[in-house]
């Protein structure tokens, strides 16, 4: 399920004009399921997708505190790892992929807050 949750998540990011990065990457043991760049600005995004096949699912709720440290970790490496990258965002995608019909998109942007002084060091 999270695997057809995270390729469906990436083609409709890339719809949404979102370029897809690195899928699944890790730092230690953190893990982020989708990095991304919002060409626009030049903004990373680290995407935590959350999947569940029914409607009445809200798979954003599991994205507990010791998930958001891990993203926060995970991004902060990749930020420093990726200096053409103007900052960094980290947001949740959930997806609702029922049994019939289409799959539902439920973007968090800016879910988890990011330090600002990383914001700041990079003149954003």
């Amino acid at each position: 399920m999270g695997e057809r949750g995270e390729t469906a998540a990436a083609k409709w990011l890339a719809a949404q004009g979102i370029e897809l990065l690195a899928r699944n990457i890790r730092r230690g043991r953190d893990e982020a399921d989708l990095v991304c760049k919002d060409p626009s600005c030049n903004l990373m995004i680290i995407v935590e997708v959350k999947t569940r096949s029914h409607a009445q699912a809200w798979p954003e709720a599991r994205v507990d505190a010791a998930k958001a440290a891990a993203l926060l970790r995970v991004a902060r490496a990749a930020l420093l790892e990726t200096p053409r990258c103007s900052g960094v965002r980290i947001d949740v995608l959930s997806v609702n992929l029922p049994t019939h019909g289409d799959a539902a998109f439920h973007w968090f942007k800016d879910a988890i807050p990011v330090p600002l002084a990383w914001l700041q060091s990079r003149g954003r």
